[in-house]
C-alpha cells in the first residue's frame, strides 16, 4: 500500500483547517471591530440625547446647562438636585456602594419629579427608560418648584424663569408700631422789650400824676 497518498490527503486536510479557522478568527475579529463601533456611536449618540434634556431639566432648576454635559459632574448635580449629597455619583463605581448609590440615585430622581409636579409613575419612567424620561421632563411646561419634595443640597445659581416665587415672610401679628414722627421745631419768640426807667434824681421829688385834663406840671429842684 502506498502511503505518500494518504500522507498528502492528511496535509491537505490540515491545511485547509488551518486556513478555514484563521479565516473564521479574522471574521470574528472584524465582527467585533464593527460591533464595537457601532455600540460605541450609539452610546454616544444617547448620552448626546441625554445631555440635551438633562440640562433642560437643570436649566429649569436653576443650573447652568453645560453642566449636563460634564461626566460625573452630572450626576453629582442630580443628586443634589433631589436631596442627596454629591459624592454619591463618585462611589458610584465602588463595589457594594454602588447599590447604595443606585438607590439613592432612584431617591433623587423621585424628588426631582415631585419638585417638576410628577408622581410616582413618572420614576418608574426615570428606572426603565431613564432617556424618555429626560425628555419628557425636559419639554413639559412644568415649572421647577423647591417648596416640593426634599429639600435641595446645593443653592440655585440663578432665579429660573416661571419657577416659584421667593417665600414672602409672614406680616407681623399685632397693631402696626406708630411711625416715629420728628418734633415739630417751635419758632423762636424775640423777648418783649421792657420799658426802660429814668434814672432816679434824689433832688428831684416825684410828682403826683395830674389829671387827664390838666397839663402836668415840671418838677420843682431844691436849692
Amino acid at each position: 500500500m502506498d502511503n505518500s497518498l494518504y500522507e498528502l490527503d492528511t496535509y491537505s486536510s490540515g491545511l485547509e483547517y488551518a486556513t478555514t479557522s484563521s479565516i473564521d478568527t479574522a471574521q470574528a475579529a472584524a465582527i467585533g471591530i464593527i460591533a464595537f463601533i457601532i455600540g460605541a456611536v450609539v452610546a454616544l449618540f444617547m448620552y448626546i440625547i441625554g445631555a440635551i434634556f438633562l440640562g433642560k431639566v437643570f436649566k429649569k432648576a436653576g443650573v447652568p446647562a453645560w453642566q449636563a454635559w460634564v461626566p460625573i459632574l452630572n450626576s453629582w448635580k442630580m443628586f443634589e438636585l433631589g436631596g442627596k449629597p454629591g459624592f454619591w455619583a463618585v462611589l458610584a463605581i465602588v463595589p457594594v456602594l454602588n447599590i447604595v448609590s443606585a438607590i439613592f440615585g432612584i431617591i433623587a430622581m423621585h424628588n426631582i419629579n415631585l419638585k417638576l409636579r410628577y408622581d410616582a409613575g413618572m420614576t418608574v419612567l426615570a428606572v426603565l427608560i431613564p432617556l424618555v424620561w429626560l425628555i419628557v421632563v425636559g419639554t413639559s411646561k412644568h415649572a421647577w418648584d423647591d417648596s416640593l419634595g426634599a429639600p435641595r443640597v446645593d443653592k440655585p445659581d440663578f432665579q429660573p424663569a416661571g419657577g416659584a416665587p421667593a417665600p414672602v415672610a409672614p406680616a407681623p401679628v399685632g397693631p402696626a408700631p406708630t411711625p416715629y414722627a420728628a418734633p415739630t421745631p417751635t419758632a423762636y419768640a424775640a423777648p418783649a422789650p421792657t420799658e426802660v426807667q429814668p434814672p432816679i434824681n434824689p433832688d428831684v421829688q416825684p410828682q403826683p400824676s395830674a389829671p387827664a385834663d390838666e397839663q402836668p406840671q415840671p418838677p420843682v429842684s431844691q436849692q
